[in-house]
């Protein structure tokens, strides 16, 4: 085998090893929070990582679906998630498929301001919105009353 070859397969066993390592590091922390769902709570004090299998339960899903309304809730972000979805993709895809295909005077610009939205993390967004929320009365009042966001105020 060439070293060319050899380069090739080292390059590729890397890749592999940081999208393993990455989807483990992702992942693993929903695997706990599901592993944890079936056991009960002081079996998740307890520091054990594989406690008996007599510590396995349902009742937490069984207090959920009793005790609230989950699936009516559940359901309804569904339906809010599935129709915004499909409304965000119409709408790009009508806009993209009109960047791509005519010329629009500025085109360049807008699809650089379009890219340029997309360099800041979300988390920059999170007090100017809650201050749009908050100046429109959308706050729940236990919220407002709490000392902590007397500096809104």
């Amino acid at each position: 085998m060439s070293s060319r070859t050899h380069s090739k397969i080292r390059t590729t066993i890397l890749a592999y090893l940081v999208v393993f390592t990455s989807l483990i590091f992702f992942i693993l922390p929903m695997l706990w929070i599901i592993y944890c769902s079936f056991r009960t709570q002081p079996s998740i004090f307890t520091g054990k990582v594989i406690p008996p299998l007599d510590e396995f339960t349902l009742e937490n899903y069984a207090t959920i679906l009793s005790v609230t309304d989950f699936p009516r809730y559940f359901l309804n972000s569904f339906k809010i998630a599935s129709a915004v979805t499909l409304l965000s993709l119409f709408c790009s895809v009508i806009g993209a498929y009109g960047l791509s295909r005519f010329d629009i005077k500025g085109k360049n610009a807008l699809i650089m301001g379009i890219f340029s939205t997309q360099m800041f993390p979300q988390v920059l967004i999170i007090i100017p919105m809650y201050l749009i929320i908050f100046s429109l009365s959308l706050l729940c009042p236990c919220l407002i009353k709490s000392s902590a966001l007397s500096w809104v105020k």
